[in-house]
């Protein structure tokens, strides 16, 4: 007979836990809007800083979408010197609504150059985008001036909707719509 040896003995140990390694949090993505009125006027304004607290909560809050604002931007130089702050600072995103840039009535071809230049993504316009006819071949030819896209009816100059690279890297749509509550 062949002598049997007893099985080694099992002895059950914790599994040693994994190192902790500090992930660090990630950037939140950053908005700026530079707007001539106010974040309360019942018009653009209030609607697009509406829909961005829209975005900011669906993104899960302030840590991971942060919004700044520049309220009552009618004077151009205002205006340009914020969106040169925001692009400085590092913002994402900076869309400034330049339809009452032109002396408070729609956009001139040479202020809509002159506010990209500043660092301004995108700039949006509303009613008055026809009032200086030297906007419409910049319309047509870029991307990043907006008219409002429920705006002229099929076949009108430029567009309403866009996709640009964010200066973190991701691309975002940008829509511009023009509502008719209290409009003239």
């Amino acid at each position: 007979a062949t002598p049997t040896q007893a099985p080694p003995e099992v002895v059950a140990t914790e599994a040693p836990a994994p190192e902790a390694t500090a992930v660090p949090p990630a950037e939140p993505f950053r908005v700026a809007v530079v707007m001539p009125s106010s974040i309360a006027d019942l018009a653009f304004s209030q609607s697009m800083y509406d829909a961005l607290l829209a975005v900011q909560e669906e993104m899960g809050g302030a840590e991971n979408f942060e919004i700044a604002y520049s309220e009552g931007m009618f004077v151009i130089e205002d205006a340009a010197a914020a969106i040169r702050d925001y692009a400085s600072q590092g913002f994402d995103l900076v869309i400034a609504n330049a339809e009452n840039a032109a002396d408070g009535a729609g956009l001139t071809a040479r202020l809509a150059t002159r506010l990209l230049d500043c660092g301004a993504d995108v700039l949006t316009t509303g009613n008055h985008v026809w009032r200086h006819s030297d906007l419409v071949p910049l319309l047509e030819m870029s991307e990043r001036v907006l008219r409002p896209a429920n705006l002229g009816g099929v076949g009108a100059p430029g567009r309403g909707l866009t996709v640009v690279a964010a200066s973190s890297g991701p691309l975002i749509a940008v829509i511009n719509l023009q509502g008719g509550l209290f409009m003239d």
